[in-house]
């Protein structure tokens, strides 16, 4: 159920965009696809969020996924980087097949984290070079290509998708750095994730402090571009969600978790 708040801001936001005949299909799609959505997209502003993202002629949606780490009992283990269809996608796709009917002419990505091959820690815990990393990755979104041929979903490296995504999370980086204020999101964070930190053979306490504070600069950039784009986004469950927030990103919150 969409609050009368959430339709009125929507309407509203519509009226001064000259957007007034498609605020019934969007307000159609958002209650259909609302109750399928994870807690992180039920907050009043989320909806509205995602409301005025619906207005859009054409609605896009972009799912990120980790490449294809190796996976036990549906969690990551990170023994290994494969070529064939990452766990997350898999996830994503299967989630995305609820929604999609609902939302007339979507269109739907996969964006696959390639800047993952930058990662030493990662690199190390695989046993694979950057440049080894990055073929898995490159194999891998082939064999995605694949099996979405008959959607005519898309999907894509991420950094090609977004080619200004690293110099925005470089800036990111620094600001969340040196942000005083987010010094206790940063600290419950680490202490969050710590276990999959572990997992990749990560273990000193400053070492993960920078690794959080490096993925929180992820999600932000990401939501900025989100937001500037008008882009759906869909995520996992993640401690990392709240980072949407500082950009008014509009995320279809896909309540599994792979960690």
């Amino acid at each position: 159920m969409i609050s009368k708040r959430s339709c009125s801001a929507i309407a509203q936001y519509a009226a001064k965009n000259g957007l007034e005949n498609r605020v019934d299909r969007a307000l159609a799609a958002l209650a259909a696809i609302l109750p399928k959505l994870g807690s992180h997209s039920q907050s009043r502003s989320m909806v509205n969020r995602i409301g005025i993202t619906l207005l859009q002629d054409t609605v896009q949606i972009v799912a990120p996924s980790c490449p294809d780490y190796s996976h036990e009992q549906g969690k990551y283990t990170f023994h290994s980087v494969g070529s064939g269809l990452p766990l997350l996608s898999q996830l994503h796709i299967a989630f995305l097949d609820t929604i999609v009917a609902h939302v007339p002419g979507v269109r739907c990505e996969i964006v696959v984290a390639d800047q993952e091959a930058d990662d030493a820690a990662l690199c190390q815990q695989t046993g694979l070079c950057r440049d080894e990393f990055l073929l898995k990755i490159q194999q891998s979104i082939a064999t995605t290509q694949t099996h979405l041929q008959e959607k005519s979903w898309t999907v894509s490296a991420m950094t090609t998708r977004f080619p200004d995504l690293m110099c925005i999370e470089a800036e990111l980086t620094e600001e969340i750095t040196n942000d005083r204020h987010l010094n206790r999101q940063i600290t419950n964070d680490t202490l969050s994730r710590a276990s999959m930190y572990q997992k990749i053979g990560v273990y000193d306490i400053d070492q993960m402090r920078r690794r959080t504070i490096r993925t929180a600069s992820q999600y932000s950039a990401l939501a900025k571009i989100a937001a500037r784009d008008k882009l759906l986004v869909c995520n996992h469950e993640t401690v990392n969600l709240g980072w949407y927030n500082r950009y008014d990103a509009a995320v279809l919150h896909n309540p599994i978790s792979v960690y």
